[in-house]
């Protein structure tokens, strides 16, 4: 991928671990191929083809659900970080050229330290996770999608489809897109 955007709500309160992560994507001879987290201190971290960019995006871990995404693009390096559909942090110059290879594993709560593995307890996240999309395009609707007003699911991972699939899940149903 030349570009990307993943989202997904979460909900933690949780502070034990210097870094938990939420979203990993690795390939053979790079295990952060992708990957979201946050550090204890609730800045969000993010990892593309191995590069770190740290962020001042905070209060991740208040103990409310919140949606967020990140998009990047290999042209100049653009990337954004949104939290509940606005954009929170957002810069230029990172992983400018690189392209992320397909053929690889996405892992959710879990960073890879081998494609597939490789898991550190520690680096576990902790608190409850859903609606994950992730698209090979920064051109999303990231509002739309945050505020549930079309049924959007991504290209490379849909939720719809995960959760039409995947079995022996643990599963809790809440309404994030109630009518007030």
């Amino acid at each position: 991928m030349t570009a990307m955007t993943a989202c997904l709500r979460a909900k933690t309160a949780f502070t034990g671990n210097d870094e938990s992560y939420l979203l990993s994507y690795a390939v053979p001879l790079k295990d952060n191929a992708f990957l979201l987290g946050y550090k204890k201190n609730g800045a969000i971290v993010l990892y593309v083809f191995n590069a770190i960019k740290d962020t001042s995006v905070s209060k991740v871990h208040d103990g409310a659900w919140h949606h967020w995404c990140f998009s990047w693009n290999n042209r100049g390096g653009k990337w954004t970080v949104y939290k509940d559909g606005m954009p929170a942090a957002a810069g230029t110059g990172f992983q400018t050229d690189k392209t992320i290879p397909a053929n690889g594993v996405w892992i959710v709560g879990q960073d890879q330290d081998t494609v597939g593995g490789g898991f550190v307890a520690s680096q576990a996240y902790v608190g409850d996770i859903t609606s994950i999309n992730v698209w090979n395009t920064d051109n999303v609707n990231v509002a739309a999608v945050a505020s549930c007003g079309d049924n959007f699911g991504g290209n490379v991972i849909s939720w719809y489809a995960v959760t039409k699939e995947v079995h022996e899940l643990s599963t809790y149903r809440e309404d994030f897109c109630k009518v007030t």
